[in-house]
């Protein structure tokens, strides 16, 4: 789509900062969907050197960052914990080499330590804890003679499987052999170690790691870009600009301005985006959707959805209102609900 949406809109600013050194706002992308304006955006930026993260201090444990310390508290809460499940079965058409598969898998948990990561409570916080390399071997369930009910059953008990974060792989795999030449492979990650970018980049990878093990490749992992830091080494980043942001709301001049004088990572904006939200969202109401039951005192997770086909000529009248206004499509459909 013209213009893509607010994720890729945000995936462009970061390559944008990473690779040009430029300062460019969410919102002047929205207002340049074509190259032509980016490109003058880009010209007119304020150049800025990248700021590399640090690598962590090797440790017993690491601190969370911020969306997986509210990923635990809940958990905590034990309230209906496979809300969290992020499910996905790909279907595989071809011989397969289930030696080439587990070698792949292998490979994964080597490079991505968030995929060996547990966490558990210290001193009453949470933590990561970083399981040491293992070679992998995948679960495999024979159902050649499975009825369709039955393989769908085996897909929804693995997709609402409960993790125990401080035990339990959070990447749950099994492969469901359907014929010589089909088969189901079953992923299910927890939230806390992964989203929906990241399942993306995981099936590229493993796709990729697969070819170089079935080619016999020496070291497959050559394949694939080295990996700088890892997510420890982001949260712990994410920590430090926290802790200076706390610091710099002590030292806050009277006018509301941020003193930066002292430096540090990303003087001030940490304590000016979390200035901006407290006011932006103080005395605000929870939302009250037109639901046909009202909210229970406690969340039940046996919500469902539903989903609705819009015609061509509608889907195409709606992106063609989004281009025009400057608007992704998920905006424009967002605002209906307030209509």
């Amino acid at each position: 789509h013209l213009g893509g949406h607010s994720l890729r809109a945000i995936r462009l600013l970061s390559l944008m900062r990473a690779t040009l050194g430029a300062e460019i706002s969410l919102k002047e992308i929205f207002a340049q969907p074509t190259i032509a304006g980016q490109a003058a955006l880009i010209a007119a930026a304020t150049q800025k050197e990248s700021e590399q993260i640090p690598l962590a201090a090797p440790a017993e444990d690491y601190a969370l960052s911020n969306a997986q310390r509210r990923l635990w508290v809940l958990s905590k809460l034990d309230e209906g914990l496979a809300a969290y499940n992020m499910p996905v079965a790909v279907r595989l058409q071809g011989r397969l080499n289930i030696f080439a598969l587990e070698k792949a898998f292998s490979l994964l948990f080597a490079r991505h330590e968030s995929l060996r990561t547990n966490f558990t409570e210290k001193e009453g916080e949470g933590r990561q804890l970083i399981r040491e390399v293992k070679e992998y071997i995948l679960p495999i369930r024979d159902c050649l003679t499975a009825e369709e009910e039955k393989i769908n059953a085996l897909i929804h008990q693995h997709a609402t499987r409960l993790f125990d974060l401080e035990n339990d792989l959070l990447l749950q795999l099994e492969l469901l052999v359907l014929s010589e030449e089909e088969h189901l492979l079953l992923f299910n990650m927890h939230h806390i170690i992964s989203d929906g970018w990241s399942m993306n980049v995981l099936i590229e990878e493993l796709s990729i790691l697969y070819g170089e093990c079935l080619a016999g490749a020496s070291s497959p992992l050559a394949s694939l870009r080295p990996l700088r830091i890892q997510y420890k080494d982001y949260a712990a980043w994410q920590n430090s600009l926290l802790e200076w942001s706390e610091a710099e709301n002590e030292n806050t001049a009277g006018d509301g301005s941020a003193n930066t004088e002292n430096g540090g990572p990303q003087a001030g904006t940490m304590g000016q985006l979390q200035n901006y939200w407290q006011h932006q969202l103080s005395g605000i109401s929870p939302l009250e959707l037109p639901t046909d039951y009202s909210r229970p005192l406690v969340k039940t997770y046996r919500g469902t959805h539903l989903s609705v086909v819009l015609p061509p000529t509608t889907a195409a009248a709606l992106q063609s209102f989004s281009t025009e206004y400057g608007l992704s499509l998920f905006m424009t459909l967002n605002a209906l609900v307030n209509v």
